[in-house]
């Protein structure tokens, strides 16, 4: 074990040496400290040797970062396959943590997904607390993943339990208050979280997170038949069948933009990749609102103008963007949570069916894990909605005005101390910053209230990259 000492440790070592050998200090007797004051006085211990002994953590491999007075650790933690029965087999599941010091709160972060250990960020809690933080990888998602791998046991209830056993080994190391955070599905498992485990932390900050009660929840389709205006839908419409009229020319430059890419559209065909790429086109357009209302092309466009702007919607590439190989794989623990307790969102379809392959629907049922048992519950939905509603305290959840998750909003009450915001015109990117200026003062007064530290405003746009960690 190592130990780091003061500068006042250093100085009696070196008053005792020259004590030994007689000389003298230089300096007038009356001046010489008390032994008292030489006595040594330990550093607290290094953060990674406390975190060594914290029992469930396996491993931590420290990373290099170029931001001063933080420390980025991948960390490596036990846990069950099953938290109905600890004993039985284990698998390790994966965190980063961002420290700066044990004295300030700890926000976690539950991703929903996988996690990289080439890029670190502050998410928008962390950079207002100027706090501690850990970004927590989902269960049977990137190096998470039991062997076997059974997908019966990634439910909210197992994903939430890892968490708690997280947060339960690592209280004693940060004892200030803890807050749980989440975007999207990452905000579905923090409120999921709290609905099993209330008390881990003291507040919640999810951000666009879905409540679903069915694997085709019909509110989506309401949604999309409403956001915008009426010129803009039927443009997109319009540009959805025009690209399902023309599927003999649009599928073999999908094949070639995914061949180019080393993936491709074996898992679900390139005549299903297509039904599904266009029928969540809508959706992803104003998700993401990457394009514009003025940038849909016209049904009279050529085929490539039409594919170029498909592409702009699903990222610049759509079979990494939406529904490729690597795309559904990578998705496949996501996609049989939204199949078996999550839902899923519903999709229009009265305008496309004609042109949509017979017998077509867009839910996740039809997508892998393949070969596995998949029946779908609304119960946990709703126990969860209507504990949010009923007993949800020193909950803040964000949407986006835009955003077709938004009309799958958890509800909150006030009278629990918990608070529902919409920024105007955002997508799923909406954060606390997007909020007009009133909500945006509420929230900062809210967590200084919760938290008890000075709360930085949330930063502007422009600044918000400049406050993040360098990428390795």
């Amino acid at each position: 074990m190592r130990t780091r000492y003061s500068y006042g440790c250093v100085s009696s070592l070196m008053v005792s040496a020259c004590l030994a050998a007689g000389c003298s200090s230089g300096a007038p007797e009356t001046s010489t400290p008390s032994q008292d004051a030489l006595q040594a006085a330990p550093v607290e211990e290094d953060i990674v040797e406390q975190l060594r002994r914290v029992p469930g953590i396996v491993e931590i491999q420290e990373m290099a970062i170029t931001v001063p007075g933080r420390r980025y650790l991948m960390i490596r933690f036990e846990q069950p396959v099953d938290h109905r029965h600890p004993d039985g087999p284990k698998f390790t599941e994966r965190f980063s943590m961002l420290y700066r010091s044990r004295d300030l709160p700890m926000v976690i972060e539950s991703t929903g997904y996988a996690i990289s250990p080439t890029y670190i960020r502050q998410d928008e809690p962390t950079r207002m607390l100027a706090s501690n933080e850990i970004l927590l990888e989902h269960r049977f998602f990137g190096e998470s993943v039991p062997n076997p791998a059974d997908y019966s046991k990634i439910t909210s209830f197992q994903s939430a339990s890892d968490e708690h056993r997280i947060i339960t080994a690592l209280r004693p190391l940060f004892p200030k208050k803890w807050l749980s955070t989440g975007l999207s599905k990452g905000g579905m498992t923090a409120m999921s979280h709290r609905y099993f485990y209330p008390d881990d932390v003291y507040a919640t900050v999810a951000y666009v997170a879905p409540l679903n009660f069915d694997t085709s929840d019909p509110r989506y389709v309401a949604f999309l038949e409403q956001v915008g205006d009426a010129t803009c839908r039927k443009k997109l419409k319009d540009f959805q069948v025009e690209l399902l009229r023309r599927r003999t020319e649009i599928e073999p430059l999908m094949l070639a933009e995914a061949a180019a890419a080393g993936d491709g559209y074996e898992t679900l065909g390139i005549h299903r990749a297509l039904d599904v790429t266009v029928t969540e086109a809508t959706f992803f357009f104003w998700q993401y609102k990457d394009a514009t209302c003025e940038d849909v092309p016209p049904a009279n466009a050529t085929t490539q103008q039409l594919f170029e702007f498909l592409q702009r919607i699903y990222f610049g590439n759509i079979a990494d963007g939406g529904f490729g190989d690597r795309t559904n794989w990578y998705h496949a623990p996501g996609l049989y949570q939204a199949a078996t307790e999550h839902g899923y969102a519903g999709f229009q379809y009265a305008h496309t069916r004609p042109y949509l392959t017979p017998g077509f629907i867009d839910e996740p049922a039809i997508f892998p894990p393949f070969d596995v048992e998949k029946h779908y519950s609304p119960l946990l939905s709703v126990k969860i909605g209507a504990w949010s509603y009923g007993r949800a305290e020193r909950v803040i959840l964000v949407y986006g005005e835009n955003d077709p998750w938004s009309a799958g909003a958890f509800p909150v009450s006030r009278a629990n101390d918990s608070y529902r915001y919409t920024a105007p015109q955002a997508d799923h990117n909406a954060d606390i910053h997007s909020l007009v200026e009133s909500d945006k003062a509420e929230v900062v007064a809210t967590l200084g209230r919760w938290m008890e530290v000075p709360i930085r405003a949330p930063l502007t746009r422009s600044a918000k990259a400049a406050d993040l960690p360098a990428r390795f």
